[in-house]
């Protein structure tokens, strides 16, 4: 249940990505014995896990969510053969260089997702200079990339940084491993300073 074919008119819409494979029609699915089928055989999921223990344990939590609806888990052996992946994204304060991570030419673009329509409003939004329109660019293609579902997010865990107003130069970075990625550049406060 649940499941959208890419002809159905409430599925994905179609994208530039490159097909990994022949997929089985809705009809041709269904529930047999508590084992979810496909054209007669058993739904089958390679998954990639990694990284931290908390990747590899939500890895654990998805399978099993995955195996009590019938599919069948499989590890994915190979690190570029697998249909499910469990990874962390990092974020950025602009959403246009956020969105380089679906970019079909994309360095971190994992899941392979390619779609010419969003990468044009990700170019839009880049040349657009006043930023109300530029926010509705950026809507769209958010839009665009929330209707694919290239990725299906579990959390996104709050990034803040306190310090002392008599501090300047302490900020919050979406790719630094700590507060003090930056502390050649903060200083104490003096009364002259603005």
């Amino acid at each position: 249940d649940g499941l959208l074919g890419a002809d159905d008119p409430d599925g994905p819409a179609s994208t530039d990505a490159p097909s990994t494979g022949p997929s089985p029609s809705p009809q041709a699915c269904g529930t047999v014995d508590g084992v979810f089928m496909c054209d007669g055989e058993p739904l089958t999921l390679r998954l990639r896990t990694g990284g931290s223990w908390r990747l590899r344990l939500a890895g654990e939590y998805i399978a099993t969510q995955l195996e009590a609806a019938g599919i069948s888990i499989v590890q994915a052996g190979d690190a570029n053969a697998w249909d499910l992946r469990v990874t962390t994204v990092d974020v950025s304060a602009d959403p246009v260089a956020g969105g380089t991570r679906w970019r079909c030419d994309g360095d971190a673009n994992t899941q392979a997702y390619c779609n010419s329509t969003f990468d044009g409003l990700l170019d839009q939004a880049q040349r657009t200079s006043d930023d109300s329109e530029r926010a509705e660019v950026v809507t769209e293609a958010d839009l665009v990339l929330a209707h694919d579902r290239p990725t299906l997010p579990l959390y996104a865990p709050p990034r803040m940084l306190v310090h002392t107003t008599r501090m300047r130069g302490p900020r919050v970075h979406a790719h630094a491993p700590g507060p003090l990625w930056n502390v050649e550049d903060w200083a104490r406060m003096t009364a002259g300073d603005d």
